[in-house]
């Protein structure tokens, strides 16, 4: 009886430490990065979070060198698959209003610098998100 109240116990703090480890995700928050486009710095406000279970990524605004800001609630990453500071995404990219699904490499440099790596048919780039408080 005493073995199996042990057994129980463990398996209590085994399950209760992979909830934690769920809803404690590193990349979860606010992130921000900055981009040139034609000429023009457009900076973008992204939001990681958990939902049902599964971690998303999100634009939630756009905002340009003028002041102008539009908010948003669009997909920019799926299927992402995070540990040990490293992982892999579908990121969603938007070019002249098409959208293309390109396989990404995410790298936490530190608790406050995120690398999102791609290359989509010969084009690559690394881009920086900074976390936002």
């Amino acid at each position: 009886m005493n073995k199996t109240k042990t057994i129980l116990s463990v398996l209590m703090a085994i399950a209760l430490a992979g909830a934690k480890a769920q809803s404690d995700h590193s990349l979860i928050g606010k992130w921000q990065s900055l981009y040139e486009v034609e000429g023009e710095k457009i900076r973008v406000d992204y939001q990681f979070k958990n939902e049902r279970e599964k971690l998303g990524c999100y634009a939630v605004l756009f905002k340009d060198d003028a002041g102008n800001e539009e908010a948003a609630n669009t997909v920019v990453m799926s299927s992402i698959d995070f540990e040990n500071q490293r992982g892999k995404a579908q990121y969603l990219l938007q070019y002249e209003g098409e959208t293309y699904e390109v396989e990404a490499t995410l790298r936490l440099i530190n608790a406050q610098t995120l690398e999102v790596h791609y290359s989509y048919y010969g084009y690559a780039d690394t881009e920086t998100w900074k976390r936002q408080k």
